[in-house]
């Protein structure tokens, strides 16, 4: 058996040095970043614009093989329409485990509020993601009432928004929406990225604009702040300056009207403090990549009481990737993934696995438990304070 040391390494080195060298936002996916040799700000958001593209490829790679059904992904990939995107075992088991477990605790929320009653997702920096089109599909009587937001780059967005307007299955999804209360009929917008229809909106908007003392009106005037609203960050809150994010999320418990529940689902790296998270960050920093929350936030009681601290004090809960999989994946399933492809990386896929996590959290309306019920009863890891 190899040592800590030496698979640390190797791990790391492997999946942060290839030519398809991967980023957070992806699982540690394997899209095609390279360093640039200027270091201005529009340069850094460039960066991490493009971490989108590993995030796609690495979703197409898992429909690819069956781990996951999507048939949005390829419509929405980021990466080109030729060849396809191929990564190893353990990126789509990685892939695989994210994207399930962030739809569990989705579909606790929406079935949390009363069915036909007003509710919004806000996912920050969605880029190339599919839930929307994959909720509408499922439909069931919890996604009636449903109003979903993305908030990106202007320049992410455009590409969203090409791809959209390009798909007929795509743009038709808008229009068969039945939420009118703001009377909009579909209307995308390649130039500014824009998309407007009754129950989905894509916003090109710098989610760094949004600052603890802002009014409300600093948000798009579609997105509500009176109705029951979860709010989802991929991998995305890590890239900015821990203020920046704090910011962001203090913004939104503290705009959002204190008498409607509020919930957030955050997907971020951890691990820092130790080795394989040293060698990690070291190798990111050559392709210009800064996980800037990533020491702040690096453990599960930080993240934990990341939320209770910002606002989210109804509840917090968490799990590492690893955790995730041993214990919301049943045995049946975990059969059907292992007739796909043989991971035999298990020492391997351990290490990567307990460096990333699903943390959730929620503050109640006043006199309200709406929505987070089905959380409560989701099961969690242990964190040690």
């Amino acid at each position: 058996m190899r040592s800590t040391t030496s698979t640390f390494r190797n791990v790391s080195d492997r999946f942060s040095s290839t030519p398809s060298a991967p980023s957070p936002s992806s699982y540690l996916g394997a899209g095609r970043l390279h360093p640039l040799n200027s270091t201005t700000p529009q340069d850094k958001d460039h960066i991490v614009q493009q971490t989108d593209v590993d995030a796609s490829g690495s979703r197409l790679a898992a429909v690819n093989l069956g781990y996951l059904v999507d048939p949005y992904a390829a419509l929405l990939h980021t990466g080109g329409d030729n060849d396809p995107p191929r990564r190893f075992p353990l990126i789509n088991r990685g892939t695989y485990t994210r994207t399930t477990a962030i739809d569990k605790l989705v579909v606790q929320f929406l079935k949390g509020v009363p069915a036909g009653q007003r509710k919004q997702i806000v996912s920050l920096g969605a880029g190339s993601d599919t839930r929307y089109w994959r909720l509408k599909e499922r439909g069931g009587e919890w996604t009636r009432g449903l109003v979903y937001h993305e908030l990106d780059f202007a320049e992410v967005a455009r590409k969203k928004a090409e791809r959209v307007k390009r798909w007929g299955v795509l743009s038709k999804a808008l229009e068969l929406e039945e939420n009118t209360t703001f009377g909009h009929g579909v209307d995308i917008d390649q130039n500014t990225g824009n998309i407007t229809s009754p129950g989905y909106y894509l916003h090109a908007i710098d989610i760094r604009l949004l600052k603890p003392g802002l009014p409300a009106s600093s948000l798009p005037a579609t997105i509500e702040t009176t109705i029951p609203t979860l709010i989802i960050s991929e991998c995305c809150l890590i890239y900015l300056a821990p203020a920046e994010a704090d910011g962001i999320l203090s913004f939104f418990t503290t705009t959002f009207v204190p008498s409607h529940p509020l919930s957030i689902i955050l997907y971020e790296p951890i691990g820092s403090d130790d080795a394989f998270g040293k060698v990690m960050i070291q190798n990111l920093a050559t392709r210009g990549i800064a996980l800037q929350t990533l020491k702040k936030y690096s453990t599960l009681s930080r993240q934990k009481e990341r939320l209770r601290m910002l606002g989210f004090k109804g509840g917090q809960a968490a799990g590492d990737v690893d955790w995730i999989w041993e214990n919301w994946v049943g045995a049946s399933e975990k059969g059907r993934l292992a007739r796909l492809e043989m991971l035999d990386e298990v020492e391997e896929w351990k290490l990567l696995a307990r460096h990333y996590c699903v943390v959730w959290g929620w503050k109640n309306g006043e006199g309200e438990s709406m929505g987070w019920e089905g959380w409560k009863t989701v099961a969690a890891q242990r964190v040690e304070d």
